[in-house]
């Protein structure tokens, strides 16, 4: 869930994809529901349910913007800005991150006994892994008294294959995972 809103999935992938790539600025709590939840949350809450729960204005004060570099070319920014505009309670964030992944390179992959095999050279091992990706969230909160309107995107661009479906080296290979969400709800106090 996405602020109680049930985060739509595609197949099995879920919609944040691994979980090392949420972008934590913006969420002021996490909550957790251990177990099978299915009958109250549908057929994808067979193993429980994560909420994931974004900040509101009354939670950022002001203008908040930051920057943070890591090992393997990572790089992070985030801006945060809450406050009250005409009686709307407002809340604007957008963060983003790029990063090369982790630098490993891979000795043999699923392709290379084949190779040995067959006397062919189709493995591209040894290889770096493909693992870079860049990563995009960007939210609005807009709140006045028992209504609230959100809208979200965050997106997975250049999301490298890794070792790839069928563990052979794919360095050029990756793919794009967009999420658009928005909702109005009224929560009577």
């Amino acid at each position: 869930l996405l602020n109680n809103v049930p985060v739509a999935q595609s197949l099995f992938v879920n919609a944040f994809g691994q979980v090392n790539n949420i972008l934590v600025n913006d969420i002021e709590r996490i909550e957790v529901i251990r177990g099978p939840e299915s009958a109250v949350y549908g057929a994808d809450a067979f193993a429980g349910v994560m909420n994931i729960v974004t900040k509101t204005a009354s939670d950022i004060h002001g203008t908040e913007i930051g920057a943070r570099a890591g090992s393997f070319d990572t790089y992070d920014g985030w801006l945060l800005h809450g406050g009250r505009y005409g009686g709307f309670d407002v809340a604007l964030s957008a963060s983003g991150r790029t990063t090369a992944g982790f630098d490993e390179t891979i000795g043999a992959d699923a392709q290379t006994p084949f190779d040995a095999l067959f006397g062919t050279t189709a493995s591209l091992a040894p290889a770096p892994l493909n693992a870079g990706k860049d990563l995009i969230d960007a939210r609005v909160d807009v709140s006045r008294g028992p209504w609230t309107w959100r809208m979200g995107y965050f997106g997975q661009l250049n999301l490298g294959t890794g070792v790839g479906i069928s563990k052979s080296l794919d360095p050029e290979g990756e793919a794009n995972y967009n999420l658009v969400n928005t909702d109005l709800t009224y929560h009577d106090r």
